[in-house]
């Protein structure tokens, strides 16, 4: 890796933690829950890397239809539960609400992330460079 690759990878965790500790700490947010909060965005990108891993970016244009909507209900959930767990203020909310709060967010982004792909899918000419077995996800 070049050493700006390098910084880059530790600068845009640097940034987002300091932006999730600027918010917490304008909900008047206590240490403890500032510093939770600030953890979970390293933990975050983690698990957004993971979900690409196994839903390939460069296989994105040849994916089924089915494969790419279960993509983007895995990130979007992921994101949906980032969201809900940095912007609720201590344990203020009822586990209903919050719940409600992930599966509307999740659906939402997962619907606008559908439409824009078959878009670019409708616009773009299909490649078929997938085999047929079920590991060319």
């Amino acid at each position: 890796m070049s050493k700006t690759a390098i910084a880059r990878a530790y600068a845009v965790p640097f940034l987002l933690m300091s932006l999730v500790g600027l918010l917490a700490i304008s909900m008047n947010d206590g240490p403890v829950d500032i510093a939770r909060k600030m953890v979970l965005v390293p933990m975050f990108l983690l698990a957004m890397r993971g979900v690409r891993t196994f839903f390939p970016e460069a296989k994105d244009e040849s994916r089924s239809l089915l494969t790419h909507l279960e993509f983007q209900l895995l990130a979007s959930g992921l994101q949906a539960v980032f969201v809900v767990l940095i912007a609720t203020p201590g344990n203020d909310e009822a586990l209903s609400q919050m719940a409600r709060f992930v599966v509307l967010m999740t659906l939402g982004m997962a619907a606008v992330n559908m439409v824009l792909f078959w878009q670019s899918r409708r616009s773009h000419p299909k490649r078929n460079d997938a085999g047929s077995n079920l590991t060319n996800l």
